[in-house]
């Protein structure tokens, strides 16, 4: 059953994390339904409605799954799942279990327990378990409705510490697994605490809340290779969205102060592109206006000072192009952001504007000059010379300067986009039939041997050449990319090369994973005339020689 595909893969990764931790308890699987509960910073329910191996519908009750998204304790239950059915000699969901089967213990005792209980033993033991468990504590006072008091906001953020501190408290860095589930326990805070302030309309409390927990993670070094910051950033600001929405001007304007303060300290570009975002669209009134139209100028002329450094030409190109919306969106005249484009116009994403908005005015020969010299300015970033040389291309096509415009693509063919397929049958498209064997001839002997030129080589069907750059390639990959349009050609030599590389993963394999990759390519193997005696060649001589390799063994048998 393939079901990883169903979620965004940080969100699998931190269902992983929740499993792996034995958060998934209750577990119950039918013909055709699954239920469990799920430990986050309250017990959520999961069911999974299934038809056969097909995953039909999935529920949810945490805040998350509510706005329609599938969530990591889905993910947790499917892990579990999983485990279930690899432990089950048929891989089958078994009989249906529904609510009135379950066993007659469990909540339905613990409440005949308590009601059986002395009124005062259970005040004191609840008062108790309240004092040392401050989560729980705010759970409780939120389902008896109660005002969260100057108290309370100490209490959340003492727990928003602790999350910190049980992570970091080894060597203070925070590594990649670590950092899914720092996150993923952030992330229920504000589902859940932080949602709960909004519906009872304690907006001051939620947004102190959510800055304080940006400002903790910005401070915390971690390994964030899975984006979880920008997804905790995401979520903060969509919360604080809602905020402006309903808060008075008093709290707009302790919101706007935080993000003014914020972008000029800060050191994390990451987050502040978020906070960058909300703070030009986030804030209409007329206030607010005046101050954001000085401070965009401010920065970006802050960052220019700074040429040496990439991250400050970034800041630079990044605020005056917030300065130039700010502009647009306050009704200032054109010739006056067009005045600003042109003193600003060693910036990139500047003269990009600035080239948009001639094309847009059919300012033609001024877009064409701007392009060209941006070429020249950008020509130590290859991708930026590539995106310049495209417009202009399709630029000089639009006025009708076809010789111009065949000289760009030519430069796109050869060197800006080289091995592109797409610009390479534009070009093909500008010749005749006879015409075109003479000049793909002088593409491939002028392109550089670092090119990948194999799907050229498909379009051509140079399948002769193509085989050469899958055989002189040491891996698999092209092999497998272009297997389809060569296997009938040249099966003995794509079995070959199957049999040589596949013997050095063998030497290097050490994960069950590994050795899975292994007899799926011997599975291919055994598709080619003469590969089923090879593969079982190689597979027998495996047997023998890393015959300590359990894990191996276990895979070899799946042949």
């Amino acid at each position: 059953m393939e079901w990883r595909k169903l979620f965004q893969s940080v969100i699998l990764d931190r269902g992983l994390a929740y499993y792996e931790r034995g958060l998934v308890t209750d577990y119950r699987q039918g013909t055709n339904l699954i239920r469990a509960t799920v430990q986050g910073s309250e017990e959520y329910d999961v069911r999974i409605r299934m038809e056969g191996d097909k995953i039909v519908d999935m529920e949810c009750d945490c805040p998350y799954a509510e706005r329609g998204e599938d969530c990591k304790h889905m993910a947790a239950v499917l892990f579990y799942m999983e485990e279930e059915m690899e432990t089950r000699s048929d891989g089958k969901l078994g009989k249906d279990v529904s609510a009135d089967s379950r066993s007659k213990g469990g909540k339905e005792d613990i409440k005949k327990l308590i009601e059986e209980a002395d009124a005062g033993i259970v005040h004191d033991f609840l008062a108790e378990i309240l004092r040392k468990d401050e989560k729980l504590l705010s759970q409780f006072k939120h389902i008896l409705g109660c005002e969260i008091s100057p108290e309370d906001k100490e209490r959340f953020k003492r727990q928003i510490d602790q999350i910190f501190y049980k992570f970091s408290r080894r060597q203070g860095y925070i590594g990649y697994s670590e950092a899914c589930i720092l996150i993923s326990e952030l992330e229920e805070v504000l589902d859940t605490d932080v949602e709960r302030m909004l519906e009872k309309h304690h907006y001051g409390e939620a947004f102190e809340l959510t800055s304080y927990i940006l400002e903790k993670i910005e401070e915390q070094p971690m390994d964030d290779s899975d984006g979880g910051i920008g997804e905790l950033a995401g979520m903060s600001m969509d919360i604080w969205y809602r905020i402006l929405d309903s808060c008075d001007l008093e709290l707009k304007r302790e919101l706007f102060k935080w993000c003014v303060g914020y972008l000029k300290n800060t050191e994390d570009e990451y987050i502040a592109d978020f906070v960058e975002d909300i703070l030009i669209d986030g804030f209409e009134e007329e206030e607010f206006l005046a101050y954001k139209f000085s401070f965009t100028l401010e920065q970006a002329e802050k960052y220019k000072e700074k040429k040496d450094l990439w991250s400050c030409r970034y800041g630079a190109e990044r605020w005056a192009l917030l300065h130039i919306i700010v502009m647009e969106e306050q009704g200032y005249p054109q010739e006056k952001i067009e005045e600003y484009c042109k003193d600003n116009l060693e910036l990139s994403d500047v003269r990009k504007y600035y080239i948009e908005s001639c094309i847009r005015d059919e300012k033609y020969e001024e877009a064409i000059h701007l392009l060209e010299e941006s070429k020249r300015a950008d020509s130590v970033y290859p991708g930026l010379v590539a995106a310049h040389s495209l417009v202009l291309k399709d630029l000089l096509k639009q006025i009708g300067r076809k010789e111009d415009y065949m000289k760009e693509l030519w430069s796109l063919v050869l060197d800006y986009k080289a091995g592109d397929l797409e610009i390479y049958k534009e070009l093909k498209a500008l010749y005749t039939e006879e015409e075109w064997e003479e000049q793909r001839e002088k593409v491939f002997s002028k392109l550089s041997r670092n090119i990948c030129v194999e799907e050229l080589y498909k379009e051509e069907k140079f399948y002769d050449r193509l085989l050469k750059n899958v055989l002189e390639c040491p891996e698999l990959y092209k092999l497998t990319k272009y297997e389809n349009c060569l296997k009938a050609l040249y099966p003995q030599e794509l079995l070959t090369k199957y049999e040589s590389v596949v013997g050095i993963m063998a030497e290097r394999a050490s994960a069950r994973n590994q050795y899975s990759e292994l007899v799926n390519i011997l599975k291919k193997m055994e598709k080619y005339p003469g590969g089923m005696e090879k593969a079982k060649e190689i597979a027998d001589s495996w047997r023998v020689r890393y015959k300590r390799r359990k894990a191996m063994m276990d895979e070899l048998n799946r042949l």
